[in-house]
């Protein structure tokens, strides 16, 4: 559930919180990775989500976008080159221009064909395309799509309980302590009444059933 709701990001930069407080704390802080079984299904969500919005990317470029041209550097926004476009005269074949990707990324060597997560298509882009990640459902995982470790708090608060250790080890703000908690128990309360209701909804369906015979029998 940790890796599902409540994600926190933790900085690994820093030598001495490593050495020191990682090491001799009463958490785990590093969220351990996902069972294998729960990894292979969000990573391949991940990869099904990608290659739709990749699609989608595709034929929205090729239905509007295909005399715009794409000069806007995909980091700082920046709108770059002449006003008017003009044909540079090259004595050798060029590689073909990627249809997903910005022209600038792909001065690099990166091609559509190496788009490798969400993340890494919505910062590349090309220009005309918009695409706001966080309204992308897919969920990052560590370390296959993600270098990013996520921090245990939640997992180390059920261990052990000691809110002093999530904010001195965590690093989680005392002030966010309490309300990060409390959202992710909104989350666990949701998900009960969600199954406790579909089960109801199974048990009704079952006893209609079995009236429905009796009846049956009766006639």
């Amino acid at each position: 559930m940790s890796h599902l709701f409540g994600r926190q990001v933790i900085r690994t930069n820093d030598r001495e919180y490593m050495e020191v407080i990682v090491r001799n704390s009463q958490s785990v802080i590093f969220l351990p990775r996902l069972p294998k079984a729960a990894e292979r299904i969000l990573v391949s969500h991940n990869r099904d989500t990608l290659n739709l919005f990749k699609d989608y990317v595709t034929s929205y470029a090729s239905q509007h976008l295909s005399g715009s041209p794409d000069n806007v550097l995909p980091f700082t926004k920046t709108t770059v080159g002449a006003h008017e476009p003009t044909k540079a005269q090259v004595p050798f074949d060029r590689t073909p221009s990627p249809s997903i990707r910005s022209t600038f990324a792909a001065l690099s060597g990166h091609t559509d064909e190496s788009l490798s997560s969400v993340h890494d298509l919505c910062s590349t882009v090309r220009a005309g395309v918009f695409l706001e990640e966080a309204t992308i459902p897919h969920v990052p995982v560590y370390p296959i799509d993600s270098d990013e470790r996520l921090n245990a708090y939640i997992y180390d608060f059920f261990k052990h309980g000691d809110l002093v250790a999530l904010t001195r080890d965590n690093r989680i703000k005392g002030g966010d302590v309490w309300f990060f908690l409390k959202d992710f128990s909104v989350v666990l309360a949701t998900i009960v009444t969600s199954l406790t209701n579909y089960m109801r909804a199974d048990a009704d369906a079952e006893e209609l059933g079995e009236l429905d015979e009796g009846v049956a029998e009766d006639e």
